[in-house]
């Protein structure tokens, strides 16, 4: 059996004649180029990382590009070779593991460690996977990600009906807001944008469902956040963010300020959803672009820190610019120290204007 663009076309293998495939019209439909193929019931044994795949990595690179997305991972194997192939060229782009196989998903939990985000891509996955098991895997994803404080985007026919309509259906809408609620770092737009007749208006649309959204948050993720389900700090670092967190709500913080090298700390805090802003400072350009997909965190490039004073006297400073903080006002500092041997969270502070 061989399904195109994500399983809407359907034909059956009748004969096999060299490179030429001979097939029968299962379900119909419309074809078009550059759909994808699936072959469900095979196991396929082409690499995730194709020669194409090697000259796309290059041209990458040379146009500065912020993340890297992998197709079709199987294993961490394949995410580690990509990252062995930056590392030659001296760069070290962040990666994005899409999940859209079956081997993918038994071996999700070696992935997402080699990985610093995943991909819910549920057009190929809902071809390798009943349908009827998708809202659940998406779910497990998500949560897994928050636990082991990975970036999780969230992709594919999310708001479909407007590659030609105005409007989005009620479900569609729903499904964006049950994703972020379930506590998704990013919400993707692709045919609506790529092929579809109204591109700005989907954007729009996306944007308008996910802010709305956040603003219901707190309600279904409760006091505690959708951290609350992660067992408890196994950690220092894990221990000391819940306890930023905590701080930030119980005082009702106007913000929790991450000083990070790396954008650890950055993440730890973020998965808690709290409610206080979340103002991430780094004085490397890397990690403050790859901070751009972390749900709540507004990231800023400032001046190297060599000492605690120094990272101190920073934070309040741009807590001060950014927030126009009044008189008695509370914001919540975390961060590693020593600071040149991250990550290392290990600081927690509380500070009155």
């Amino acid at each position: 059996m061989i399904l195109l663009g994500d399983g809407e076309i359907e034909l059956k293998v009748i004969e096999i004649d060299g490179e030429k495939v001979i097939c029968k019209v299962i379900v119909g439909g419309e074809v078009s180029s550059k759909k994808g193929v699936n072959l469900p019931s095979e196991k396929l044994s082409v690499s995730a990382l194709t020669s194409k795949d090697r000259e796309d990595l290059s041209l990458g690179i040379k146009a500065g590009v912020d993340y890297i997305a992998l197709s079709f991972v199987k294993s961490a194997k394949e995410i580690n070779l990509l990252k062995a192939l930056m590392k030659k060229k001296a760069k070290e782009i962040p990666v994005i593991a899409k999940i859209e196989t079956l081997s993918a998903v038994k071996n999700f939990d070696q992935i997402i460690q080699s990985s610093d985000g995943v991909m819910v891509a549920r057009g190929d996955l809902g071809v390798e996977i009943p349908l009827e098991q998708i809202p659940a895997l998406q779910k497990e994803i998500i949560r897994k990600a928050n636990l082991y404080a990975r970036v999780v985007i969230t992709a594919t026919q999310m708001l479909k009906s407007m590659v030609e309509s105005r409007r989005p259906t009620r479900a569609e809408v729903t499904d964006v807001a049950n994703a972020i609620y379930d506590g998704t770092d990013a919400v993707m737009l692709s045919e609506e944008t790529a092929i579809g007749r109204y591109p700005v208006e989907a954007v729009r649309m996306m944007t308008k469902i996910a802010c709305q959204s956040e603003e219901n948050l707190a309600k279904f993720c409760g006091r505690a956040g959708l951290g609350a389900e992660f067992g408890g700090a196994k950690t220092v670092p894990e221990a000391i963010s819940l306890s930023a967190f905590q701080m930030s709500e119980e005082l009702n913080a106007k913000a929790i300020i991450t000083p990070t090298r790396t954008g650890y700390t950055t993440r730890l805090v973020s998965r808690f959803r709290p409610r206080a802003q979340i103002l991430a400072l780094s004085p490397v350009p890397n990690t403050v672009k790859k901070l751009s997909l972390v749900w709540g965190a507004d990231a800023y490039l400032v001046p190297d820190m060599e000492n605690a004073p120094d990272l101190m006297n920073l934070a309040r400073n741009y807590a001060q610019k950014i927030l126009k903080l009044k008189k008695g006002e509370v914001v919540v500092i975390t961060a590693g120290l020593p600071i040149t041997t991250p990550p290392n969270t290990n600081l927690v502070k509380l500070e009155r204007i």
